[in-house]
Protein backbone atom coordinates (compact mmCIF):
# COMPACT_ATOMS: atom_id res chain seq x y z
CA UNK A 1 0.00 0.00 0.00
CA UNK A 2 1.56 2.92 -1.12
CA UNK A 3 2.09 5.74 1.76
CA UNK A 4 0.69 9.66 0.57
CA UNK A 5 2.89 12.66 0.93
CA UNK A 6 2.21 14.94 4.36
CA UNK A 7 0.19 17.88 3.54
CA UNK A 8 1.78 21.16 4.24
CA UNK A 9 1.14 24.22 3.84
CA UNK A 10 0.58 25.06 0.49
CA UNK A 11 -1.41 22.32 -0.22
CA UNK A 12 -3.72 23.29 2.65
CA UNK A 13 -3.73 26.88 1.10
CA UNK A 14 -4.72 25.51 -2.98
CA UNK A 15 -7.57 23.16 -0.96
CA UNK A 16 -8.91 26.48 0.65
CA UNK A 17 -8.63 28.70 -2.42
CA UNK A 18 -10.50 25.86 -4.39
CA UNK A 19 -13.17 25.16 -2.17
CA UNK A 20 -13.88 29.25 -1.40
CA UNK A 21 -13.62 29.38 -5.27
CA UNK A 22 -16.01 26.78 -6.16
CA UNK A 23 -18.66 27.84 -3.82
CA UNK A 24 -19.10 30.56 -6.45
CA UNK A 25 -20.62 27.74 -8.94
CA UNK A 26 -22.73 26.98 -5.84
CA UNK A 27 -24.27 30.53 -5.79
CA UNK A 28 -25.02 30.08 -9.26
CA UNK A 29 -26.44 27.07 -9.35
CA UNK A 30 -28.71 28.73 -6.99
CA UNK A 31 -29.60 31.83 -9.01
CA UNK A 32 -30.42 29.41 -11.92
CA UNK A 33 -32.27 27.14 -10.22
CA UNK A 34 -34.87 29.86 -8.88
CA UNK A 35 -34.82 32.46 -11.71
CA UNK A 36 -35.42 30.54 -14.27
CA UNK A 37 -38.62 30.34 -13.54
CA UNK A 38 -38.99 34.52 -14.12
CA UNK A 39 -36.79 34.64 -16.89
CA UNK A 40 -33.29 34.16 -15.86
CA UNK A 41 -31.63 33.96 -18.95
CA UNK A 42 -33.42 36.72 -20.61
CA UNK A 43 -31.82 39.73 -21.59
CA UNK A 44 -31.05 41.63 -17.97
CA UNK A 45 -31.15 45.74 -17.77
CA UNK A 46 -28.24 47.19 -18.78
CA UNK A 47 -28.02 49.10 -15.64
CA UNK A 48 -27.30 46.27 -14.13
CA UNK A 49 -24.38 44.88 -16.26
CA UNK A 50 -22.84 48.00 -16.06
CA UNK A 51 -22.80 48.27 -12.09
CA UNK A 52 -21.45 44.51 -11.80
CA UNK A 53 -18.70 45.39 -14.66
CA UNK A 54 -17.80 48.32 -12.68
CA UNK A 55 -17.40 46.25 -8.88
CA UNK A 56 -15.69 44.27 -10.53
CA UNK A 57 -13.00 46.45 -12.39
CA UNK A 58 -13.05 48.37 -8.67
CA UNK A 59 -11.94 44.67 -7.09
CA UNK A 60 -9.17 44.55 -9.65
CA UNK A 61 -7.76 47.62 -8.91
CA UNK A 62 -8.68 47.45 -5.11
CA UNK A 63 -7.19 43.84 -4.86
CA UNK A 64 -3.29 44.53 -5.89
CA UNK A 65 -3.32 47.68 -3.71
CA UNK A 66 -4.79 46.27 -0.36
CA UNK A 67 -4.79 42.07 -0.36
CA UNK A 68 -0.73 42.31 -0.74
CA UNK A 69 -0.20 44.54 2.02
CA UNK A 70 2.00 42.37 4.60
CA UNK A 71 3.99 42.87 7.49
CA UNK A 72 7.74 43.15 6.67
CA UNK A 73 9.75 40.72 8.06
CA UNK A 74 13.17 42.55 10.03
CA UNK A 75 16.72 41.73 9.44
CA UNK A 76 16.97 40.15 12.83
CA UNK A 77 13.78 38.64 13.35
CA UNK A 78 14.19 34.64 14.60
CA UNK A 79 13.68 32.30 12.62
CA UNK A 80 10.36 30.32 14.19
CA UNK A 81 9.45 34.41 15.16
CA UNK A 82 9.42 34.81 10.88
CA UNK A 83 8.02 31.66 10.23
CA UNK A 84 5.06 32.32 12.71
CA UNK A 85 4.41 35.76 11.46
CA UNK A 86 4.56 34.43 7.71
CA UNK A 87 1.84 31.68 8.15
CA UNK A 88 -0.43 34.27 9.76
CA UNK A 89 0.36 36.75 7.12
CA UNK A 90 -0.25 34.20 4.04
CA UNK A 91 -4.04 33.25 5.49
CA UNK A 92 -5.04 36.73 6.76
CA UNK A 93 -4.07 38.19 2.93
CA UNK A 94 -5.12 35.20 1.30
CA UNK A 95 -8.50 35.40 3.34
CA UNK A 96 -8.66 39.27 2.30
CA UNK A 97 -8.03 39.09 -1.40
CA UNK A 98 -10.43 36.18 -1.49
CA UNK A 99 -12.99 38.52 0.29
CA UNK A 100 -12.58 41.52 -1.60
CA UNK A 101 -12.43 39.30 -5.15
CA UNK A 102 -16.27 37.99 -3.82
CA UNK A 103 -17.80 41.14 -3.33
CA UNK A 104 -18.68 41.26 -7.06
CA UNK A 105 -20.49 37.24 -7.20
CA UNK A 106 -22.64 39.22 -4.03
CA UNK A 107 -23.55 42.18 -5.56
CA UNK A 108 -24.49 40.26 -8.93
CA UNK A 109 -25.88 37.16 -6.76
CA UNK A 110 -28.23 40.03 -4.97
CA UNK A 111 -28.92 42.10 -8.32
CA UNK A 112 -30.23 38.38 -9.64
CA UNK A 113 -33.10 38.77 -7.40
CA UNK A 114 -33.50 42.30 -7.80
CA UNK A 115 -33.89 42.81 -11.60
CA UNK A 116 -37.02 40.98 -13.16
CA UNK A 117 -35.35 39.60 -16.15
CA UNK A 118 -31.91 38.13 -16.94
CA UNK A 119 -30.67 37.66 -13.03
CA UNK A 120 -28.97 34.40 -13.97
CA UNK A 121 -27.28 36.64 -16.62
CA UNK A 122 -25.63 39.06 -14.33
CA UNK A 123 -24.89 36.28 -11.40
CA UNK A 124 -22.91 34.82 -14.35
CA UNK A 125 -20.89 38.08 -15.01
CA UNK A 126 -20.29 38.83 -11.34
CA UNK A 127 -19.07 35.40 -11.07
CA UNK A 128 -16.92 34.84 -14.03
CA UNK A 129 -15.52 38.17 -12.48
CA UNK A 130 -15.02 37.26 -9.31
CA UNK A 131 -13.64 33.71 -10.79
CA UNK A 132 -10.93 35.30 -12.76
CA UNK A 133 -9.83 37.76 -9.86
CA UNK A 134 -9.81 34.72 -7.46
CA UNK A 135 -7.59 32.68 -9.60
CA UNK A 136 -5.08 35.67 -10.58
CA UNK A 137 -4.94 36.82 -6.41
CA UNK A 138 -6.46 33.75 -3.98
CA UNK A 139 -4.77 30.29 -6.08
CA UNK A 140 -1.18 30.13 -4.21
CA UNK A 141 0.35 30.06 -7.71
CA UNK A 142 4.23 31.21 -8.28
CA UNK A 143 2.68 34.65 -9.77
CA UNK A 144 1.03 34.88 -6.42
CA UNK A 145 3.59 33.67 -3.58
CA UNK A 146 6.45 35.70 -5.66
CA UNK A 147 4.68 38.91 -4.72
CA UNK A 148 3.98 37.65 -1.26
CA UNK A 149 7.72 37.10 -0.85
CA UNK A 150 8.77 40.47 -2.07
CA UNK A 151 6.32 42.24 0.30
CA UNK A 152 8.04 40.77 2.99
CA UNK A 153 11.22 40.41 2.18
CA UNK A 154 10.93 44.14 1.36
CA UNK A 155 13.23 45.64 4.10
CA UNK A 156 15.75 43.10 3.89
CA UNK A 157 14.50 40.40 6.16
CA UNK A 158 14.20 36.29 5.11
CA UNK A 159 10.29 35.64 4.93
CA UNK A 160 11.33 31.62 4.72
CA UNK A 161 8.36 31.41 2.58
CA UNK A 162 9.10 28.29 0.67
CA UNK A 163 9.83 27.14 4.27
CA UNK A 164 6.74 27.58 5.26
CA UNK A 165 4.68 26.44 2.61
CA UNK A 166 6.04 23.48 2.63
CA UNK A 167 5.90 22.72 5.89
CA UNK A 168 3.20 20.70 7.94
CA UNK A 169 0.57 22.79 8.81
CA UNK A 170 0.61 23.53 12.45
CA UNK A 171 -1.64 21.25 14.67
CA UNK A 172 -5.24 22.53 15.88
CA UNK A 173 -5.03 23.37 18.94
CA UNK A 174 -8.39 22.19 21.41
Amino acid sequence: MASAPPATVRHTLRFLAAALLGSEAVLLMAVAATTGQRGGFRSPPVWAVVLVVAVGIAGAVVIPRVGYRLPAIKEDAAPEETRTAVLRAIQSTTILRFAMSEAVAFISFALAFVVGDGGAIVCVIGIAFALGLGFWHVWPSDRVVTRIRGALERDGGQSLLDEVLNAPPAPRRS
